[in-house]
């Protein structure tokens, strides 16, 4: 258990679910090294290795979670120390205990399996409901104007900044129905 000098780097309480009718999606998970936030419409998946966090700091966050309220509370601190039952904030001068949500042990989705791996092809038209593409943007972190792929009309888009790269940070956006 050490303090790190870094905090999550972008807010992925944004695209976790408010729907307290599926628990699991109500958190974001920290699993394989990666941290994951989900709505069913958005995801995002973010290295924690890229967020500087230590190896010890990985193998304590493995298999925890974090409900939307402290997650956005951690986020208000530059200091945080990672701990076996709970995250540790230090703002102005003044620690705080943040337990891990108690969803943690709920089976959160295969979210790698949703993510696209094959080439892009050309599309014609797509709808991406506007909120939904505004939600996943602000969840994540950009040096530089976000990538998009196109892997079917009716396949989710895939997002991520090219000099962050694939590998540290990925979203995904489903498209929706064109009403004509």
């Amino acid at each position: 258990m050490a303090i790190t000098q870094t905090n999550f780097k972008s807010d992925l309480s944004k695209v976790v679910s408010k729907d307290e009718l599926r628990p699991a999606l109500t958190v974001v998970k920290f699993q394989n090294g990666y941290a994951y936030a989900t709505d069913s419409h958005c995801l995002v998946k973010q290295s924690l290795k890229w967020m500087d966090f230590t190896d010890e700091d990985i193998a304590l966050l493995e298999g925890k979670a974090l409900d939307i309220k402290a997650f956005k509370f951690i986020r208000k601190a530059k200091v945080i120390e990672v701990c076996e039952k709970h995250i540790s904030v230090f703002i102005d001068g003044t620690k705080y205990n943040v337990e891990y949500s108690i969803h943690s042990t709920l089976k959160y989705p295969e979210a790698d399996a949703v993510i696209p791996l094959k080439e892009t092809v050309s599309v014609e038209m797509m709808s991406i409901a506007k909120t939904n593409l505004m939600n996943l943007l602000s969840a994540m972190a950009f040096e530089t104007n976000p990538i998009f792929e196109f892997h079917g009309a009716v396949k989710a888009v895939v997002v991520y900044d090219r000099i962050i790269g694939r590998e540290k940070q990925i979203g995904i956006v489903m498209p929706c129905m064109i009403n004509n």
